[in-house]
């Protein structure tokens, strides 16, 4: 199967791209030289690779690894995040538990699982989550729960990932827009 041949997706290229390699690091960190997949990481590499040269991207940059990591790291801070805001709706005081409670509505307004979704869709779920978490009401029950330090790791995480994504459109209207010497 040819780069060609691929079905049209909703994903951009960059997502397509990073979504093989998230299940291939993932596949090969989980299931090592697993004889059934390991044919299937491979073929997946083969066509990561097709997908940078015909959209001319260079992964040598280092930029594929280093959003994979932001990435990586945005879901970590939004799962912990979920996670403390979910055990603290069962343990705790009674003002705890209601804060906890408003905090957990408020993340299920938003894409509840936006770890799992397109860099980009996750992104925008992501600024305004924390838009949401802004709100005067909202500082107060992070500061009842003691999460203000978590929310603001996932302002960071979110922060670097938008700075690595710029860094790399940048870099590419460079290099599209640059014309080779003869």
């Amino acid at each position: 199967m040819a780069v060609a041949d691929l079905p049209v997706t909703i994903l951009s290229d960059d997502e397509l791209i990073g979504l093989g390699g998230h299940t291939v690091s993932t596949i090969r960190r989980l299931i090592p030289d697993h004889p059934w997949f390991a044919p299937l990481v491979d073929d997946v590499e083969r066509q990561i690779a097709d997908m940078n040269v015909a959209t001319g991207r260079d992964p040598a940059s280092g930029f594929a690894e280093n959003v994979a990591a932001a990435d990586e790291a945005r879901d970590a801070a939004y799962l912990e995040l979920r996670a403390t805001v979910e055990y603290r709706t069962v343990v705790g005081t009674a003002e705890q538990l209601n804060a906890a409670g408003r905090l957990q509505a408020m993340i299920r307004r938003r894409e509840y699982s936006l770890h799992s979704l397109a860099n980009q869709r996750q992104s925008v779920e992501t600024k305004a989550l924390l838009q949401d978490l802004s709100s005067t009401p909202a500082q107060a029950d992070l500061t009842t729960l003691n999460l203000s330090a978590v929310v603001e790791q996932l302002r960071t995480a979110q922060s670097a990932f938008d700075n690595l994504i710029e860094q790399r459109e940048a870099s590419e209207e460079v290099k599209r827009t640059s014309t080779p010497s003869v």
